[in-house]
C-alpha cells in the first residue's frame, strides 16, 4: 500500500464516521467539513481554508499546535489554530529517535505550512 492510500485509510479510521467530506493535501494535512451541500466545491473550500489557516507565523496563534499520539495506527495527529485542520506525522518521517511532542509538533507544523504553500490536493472524499 502506498503513502497516499495509507493516509486515506488512517484518516477514515481517525475521524468521526459521520464526517464524509474531507480533503487531503500532499504533505499530510487534511481538512474536514460538516454539513456541506453536495454542490459545494470541496477543493475550493479546502484551499481557501488552507490559505487562511495553513501558513505558519511563529509567535502568533498561527504557530500554535497540539499533539495527539496514537498507537494504532502508530502516528501523531498535529492540530493548529485552524478549525477542522489536522496533519498526519508518521514515525518513519522523523529521523530523531523517540522525539518529544514539541519536536513532532514543529515537524507537523512545517508540513502544514508546506501544504499551505503548495496547495496540492491528492484526495477528495465526498458524499
Amino acid at each position: 500500500m502506498g503513502k497516499k492510500e495509507t493516509m486515506i485509510r488512517h484518516i477514515k479510521y481517525l475521524i468521526n464516521p459521520k464526517i464524509k467530506n474531507w480533503v487531503l493535501f500532499a504533505n499530510g494535512t487534511f481538512v474536514t467539513f460538516e454539513n456541506l451541500n453536495t454542490e459545494d466545491n470541496l477543493a475550493e473550500k479546502a484551499i481557501k481554508r488552507m490559505k487562511e489557516f495553513g501558513p505558519v507565523h511563529p509567535g502568533s496563534e498561527a504557530g500554535d499546535f497540539s499533539i495527539r499520539e496514537l498507537e494504532k495506527p502508530k502516528l501523531w495527529l498535529v492540530t493548529g489554530y485552524g478549525p477542522n485542520m489536522y496533519t498526519l506525522v508518521y514515525p518513519e518521517e522523523i529521523e530523531k529517535r523517540n522525539p518529544d511532542h514539541f519536536f513532532v509538533g514543529m515537524f507537523g507544523r512545517t508540513k502544514r505550512d508546506r501544504d499551505s504553500q503548495e496547495l496540492e490536493i491528492i484526495h477528495i472524499n465526498s458524499v
